[in-house]
């Protein structure tokens, strides 16, 4: 997407987020420049995203609808479709295994 295109000024950041898949699935990223209106996203692969998914940035625990705007083998664009709402989504914890 051209930059005089967008809505607003992106800024350049480096955030940890999870692509929500569908309710059970994520998937690790980056966030690499961010505005109000969109964002561009790094991950390892793009062929399984979905156009439409869930976005959780994990320094604040918040969740937003999104959009692919474009793609390139490892970043997508992507443009927010709603407000951000905190997330229930929380870092993992290594699961004990139970006593033999």
């Amino acid at each position: 997407m051209d930059e005089n295109k967008r809505q607003a000024q992106r800024q350049k950041v480096l955030k940890s987020a999870r692509i929500l898949l569908d309710d059970w699935r994520t998937m690790d990223c980056s966030i690499r420049d961010m505005s109000a209106t969109g964002a561009k996203i790094a991950c390892p692969s793009t062929v399984n995203i979905p156009d439409v998914f869930r976005l959780v940035t994990m320094s604040d625990n918040q969740i937003r609808p999104a959009k692919v705007t474009w793609r390139r083998e490892s970043t997508i664009g992507i443009h927010f479709t709603g407000e951000a709402k905190p997330s229930a989504l929380r870092k993992a914890k290594p699961v004990e295994e139970p006593p033999a």
